[in-house]
C-alpha cells in the first residue's frame, strides 16, 4: 500500500486506521495530520488515560514555525492558540458526541496535570477542544447554548 505524502512527510496505515466512525472522518483526520505536521507536534489516534476512546488529533504548535501557521487561515488561527484536540465529524454531530469529546478534553487535561504534578513540573496549559463539523446542528447549538466567538468567522462557536 502506498501512504500519502506531503513535503516530504507520511501517514501511515496505522495513523489512518479506523477508530473513527467512517472514510470521510478518516480523510479529514489525515488532511489536518498532514497539513499540520510541518508546524506542530501531531499525534494522530491519541489514547486518552482512563478514558476508553481515543482523540483523532492531538496537536501542539511548534514556535519554529509560527510564521507558517498564518499561510493555513482559520486552522492555523486555531492551532496557534496553544496546544488543543481536533475532533474532524462529516456530518453535523450530535450533543452526546460533543460530550464525549469534552470528556476527552478533560480526561487528558487531568492525565497532564496529573504527570507534570508527578515530575514536579509546572500544570500544563488546558487544551483547547476544536469540534470541526459540516453544516450546523441547531438543536446542538440550542441544547449547548453556543454564540458565536468574537471576531472569529461565521459559523466558530464558543460555550
Amino acid at each position: 500500500m502506498e501512504l500519502p505524502k506531503w513535503g516530504g512527510s507520511e501517514l501511515s496505515a496505522l495513523e489512518c486506521a479506523l477508530p473513527m466512525r467512517n472514510k470521510f472522518d478518516q480523510l479529514a483526520k489525515a488532511i489536518l495530520a498532514i497539513l499540520l505536521r510541518h508546524v506542530a507536534n501531531v499525534e494522530t489516534s491519541r489514547e486518552i488515560p482512563g478514558h476508553v476512546e481515543i482523540a483523532d488529533l492531538w496537536v501542539e504548535p511548534d514556535d519554529e514555525h509560527a510564521s507558517v501557521l498564518a499561510r493555513l487561515g482559520l486552522l492555523g488561527r486555531m492551532i496557534e492558540l496553544g496546544p488543543c484536540l481536533l475532533e474532524p465529524f462529516s456530518q453535523a454531530p450530535r450533543t452526546r458526541d460533543i460530550r464525549s469529546c469534552i470528556l476527552k478534553q478533560y480526561a487528558l487535561a487531568h492525565s497532564q496535570a496529573r504527570d507534570a504534578q508527578r515530575e514536579e513540573l509546572p500544570a500544563p496549559v488546558f487544551p483547547r477542544l476544536w469540534i470541526i463539523s459540516s453544516g450546523q446542528p441547531k438543536t446542538l447549538i440550542d441544547e449547548m447554548k453556543l454564540r458565536p466567538l468574537e471576531d472569529w468567522p461565521t459559523g466558530v462557536l464558543v460555550r
